[in-house]
């Protein structure tokens, strides 16, 4: 009996020997542990640094987690990137690589995002798309925090998944900016996050998830945790009222018989304004949304005060314009819409009841005001055109610019356009009077003035075989 007590103890004994003898992880390595949690670079010291390429330092400046956050800069004006081939190699147990970056501009950027694995060689990685590499960092003004969803993740050709247990290079990449970038808490997770690794994240903040190639920007919220300021609330109420005001006004003259086509360009302002431009997150900020506000409420008013001007038939130093009234060539009198129910085509052509032809190109000229920012507004259509378009972001948007001097354009110029908007004959000129503002990130970049025709072909076709759109 004492003989069966003694090897009933004795196994037990040998599993509590084992378990306190079992191998304990590094504390000392470069990527922090938990049971859901290993932290890549939190980038609290300076060791964190020796396993990052690119020009980087420390900064206390602005960091989501911990007391700094790394800062990437570019030392000669050029790209900005940021490359390690030195992290754990096994991703597969996780189910998100998360990361956050701050943008202290007010200007919209996006970069690349590349993971390569074992399975791609490097001369795989450029001429066959064996890596996950795609255009998906968007950032927006202030904090981004990316999730991308590691089991989704597929290398860019499309025809293998990410080999999440044999990663060898992780990359983020943006074009020339003129300014720094922080980068900080960059971890893989899977599950719920506890508060211990999880990054500080504000409701006005902007959360980006990456699901292989497509992209979900939205506020980080809950939207009941953003208060407007009461300056904010009080234009919103005034642009609502006038925005209002100038239908009633619309409507009364149109009774009259007046024509209104230019009174009805600030309603059709206002609408982008507020119901397509609003709800882009990149716009869900106090100062954009204070411009947009602003100017649907000046150009509202502007236009009821027309109506009133014609209705009134006061005389008044300020001139009502008119289609009519027109005489350039820039401007052409656009009649109500026919039902276009009841159009039918005839050679070629869909054709009013009198027979001729229907054409609508556009009813708008916007020249000025906030809903005019260049840039942004690139960005805004190429991210709409992916949205209302197709649906999705997955699809892709190649920017190319056509790179010439301004004296290069006018020396190329047949028509002699640049010459009569130099003389005044031809008004909003891009480059002239209208600014011209070059892209910032675009995919393809042409110097024509220094480049032939064929050359400049050339580039088109090989970026189109390397994205693996064209097979040379």
């Amino acid at each position: 009996m004492k003989i069966y007590k003694i090897f009933l103890v004795l196994p037990f004994f040998l599993l509590s020997f084992y378990a306190c003898n079992e191998t304990q992880p590094d504390s000392s390595s470069t990527a922090e542990s938990t049971q859901e949690v290993k932290v890549l670079s939190d980038f609290e010291s300076q060791s964190a640094l020796t396993v990052w390429n690119g020009h980087v330092s420390l900064s206390k400046e602005f960091p989501a987690h911990g007391k700094s956050s790394l800062k990437l800069s570019s030392s000669d004006g050029g790209s900005l990137w940021l490359e390690s081939e030195k992290l754990p190699k096994d991703w597969s147990a996780y189910d998100y690589l998360k990361f956050d970056i701050y943008n202290p501009s007010s200007q919209l950027y996006y970069g690349y995002i590349q993971i390569c694995d074992e399975p791609g060689t490097d001369e795989q990685v450029e001429f066959h798309g064996q890596s996950y590499n795609w255009q998906k960092v968007f950032l927006n003004t202030g904090w981004n925090h990316f999730e991308f969803l590691l089991q989704n993740a597929m290398v860019e050709e499309g025809d293998r998944p990410l080999a999440l247990n044999q990663i060898r290079k992780f990359r983020l990449s943006f074009g020339s900016i003129d300014h720094p970038l922080y980068f900080d808490n960059i971890r893989l997770v899977s599950g719920e996050e506890n508060d211990k690794t999880a990054s500080h994240i504000d409701p006005h903040d902007c959360l980006t998830v990456i699901d292989n190639r497509h992209v979900y920007p939205t506020l980080a919220g809950p939207v009941e945790k953003i208060k407007p300021g009461p300056e904010i609330k009080q234009l919103r109420v005034q642009a609502k009222a006038a925005v209002e005001k100038l239908e009633k006004e619309v409507e009364i003259a149109e009774m009259q018989g007046y024509q209104t086509l230019y009174q009805r360009i600030p309603l059709f302002t206002a609408n982008v304004g507020l119901g397509i431009r609003s709800k882009l997150v990149w716009f869900q900020n106090e100062e954009e949304e204070k411009k947009i506000l602003e100017y649907v409420i000046s150009s509202c008013s502007d236009a009821v005060a027309e109506i009133e001007i014609v209705l009134s038939a006061r005389k008044s130093d300020k001139t009502v314009p008119a289609p009519e009234d027109e005489i350039s060539s820039q401007f052409f009198f656009v009649p109500p819409y026919p039902p276009f129910n009841k159009l039918k085509p005839v050679d070629g052509f869909y054709r009013d009841g009198a027979g001729k032809p229907v054409l609508i190109f556009s009813m708008l000229q916007i020249n000025n005001g906030p809903l005019m920012d260049y840039r942004k507004l690139r960005t805004s259509f190429k991210l709409l055109i992916l949205v209302l378009v197709f649906g999705t972001l997955s699809y892709h948007f190649i920017e190319i610019f056509v790179d010439a001097p301004l004296e290069v354009c006018e020396s190329r110029d047949p028509k002699g356009m640049y010459k009569k908007a130099r003389a005044g004959k031809i008004k909003s000129f891009t480059g002239i009077d209208d600014p011209y503002e070059a892209p910032e990130n675009p995919e393809i970049h042409i110097n024509t003035a220094d480049t032939t025709p064929e050359e400049c072909a050339k580039k088109v076709l090989k970026y189109l075989n390397n994205k693996g759109f064209i097979s040379l």
